[in-house]
């Protein structure tokens, strides 16, 4: 017997990064899928920055995608560009609002 997956909602939007390697990357990167246009906006960009740090340095744009059409026979269609978050590197030891942990 064939078990089928099934969400509540279906995930049909998607923020994109795309990369200056295209090469390399053709396809991009996919940041963060979403039920809606604010879910996907609102929380890009928290999810941007479990790329490295070579990955969000080399991205050049990311672009909200929005599932359009039947699970099947349907295609992603690019609905906007979204800002590409600046993401300070992370410093081994130190928190982000500066402090240092107690040994």
């Amino acid at each position: 017997m064939r078990s089928q997956l099934q969400e509540s909602k279906a995930q049909r939007w998607r923020a994109l990064a795309k990369f200056n390697d295209v090469e390399k990357f053709p396809d991009g990167c996919l940041v963060f899928v979403g039920t809606s246009f604010s879910h996907v906006s609102e929380n890009y960009e928290e999810a941007f920055e479990g790329l490295t740090e070579d990955e969000r340095k080399s991205t050049i744009s990311i672009t909200l995608q929005k599932f359009v059409g039947a699970p099947d026979k349907g295609h992603w269609s690019d609905q906007k560009d979204l800002p590409i978050p600046d993401i300070a590197p992370l410093k081994i030891g130190v928190r982000k609002d500066g402090s240092q942990p107690s040994i």
